[in-house]
């Protein structure tokens, strides 16, 4: 599959780069933050020995990195479909953030915690596929790109059912491992008891 299809409305212009969430940051241990920042320069450039530097440092301290990918993912999607309308995004992250809970539930555990927010974000990206293919048929892109993005619009629905349906299959095997709450056994009233009364013996008067 060709990899030069444009992921931003072909009608708009491209959004801006989604900047890193303020739950997204790396700590840096023992080392000056300007000199960290300058190797990090140097190693996403392809320096090999600031690479080294950094995969060093990386493995000594193992909590480098800190964040919510989740939460980046969210934000990164709607910045993408939302293509800078602020009204849209704010929309768009409140119908995401609704659907989440709706499919989590009340109090979930983790496993469900975090495949509703995959399911979240599959929907998400389901629609923002339909709507690439819906803004490429009016802007008459190529038939082989109307191609693809019918291929990833159908793949994104895909992986969306298949969040659905993993989810439901977690929350019944979870189900089925917490053991049903014993049923107390209610006692039956008892009856009062009635004091028989003891038998009168008829008696014969014999008349003198």
């Amino acid at each position: 599959m060709s990899q030069n299809i444009e992921l931003p409305n072909p009608l708009a212009p491209a959004p801006a780069p989604v900047p890193v969430p303020v739950a997204v940051k790396v700590e840096v241990a023992n080392t000056e933050p300007d000199k960290f920042g300058e190797l990090l320069v140097l190693a996403n450039q392809g320096d090999a020995k600031a690479q080294e530097r950094i995969r060093r440092h990386v493995k000594a301290n193992p909590g480098i990195f800190k964040g919510d990918f989740g939460e980046f993912a969210k934000q990164s999607w709607v910045g993408l479909c939302a293509n800078g309308d602020f009204m849209l995004t704010e929309s768009l992250l409140q119908q995401v953030e609704t659907l989440q809970v709706e499919l989590a539930g009340e109090k979930p555990p983790p496993a469900i915690r975090l495949l509703a927010e995959q399911s979240a974000l599959a929907w998400l990206r389901a629609h923002f596929y339909e709507v690439q293919l819906s803004t490429g048929h009016h802007a008459k892109l190529s038939p082989n790109k109307i191609t693809e993005l019918q291929a990833l619009q159908m793949r994104a629905q895909q992986h969306y059912t298949g969040t659905l349906k993993e989810l439901e299959k977690v929350r019944q095997l979870l189900a089925r491992a917490v053991p049903p709450k014993p049923v107390a056994k209610v006692a039956s009233p008892k009856r009062p008891r009635t004091r028989r009364s003891a038998p009168v013996r008829s008696r014969m008067l014999v008349n003198a």
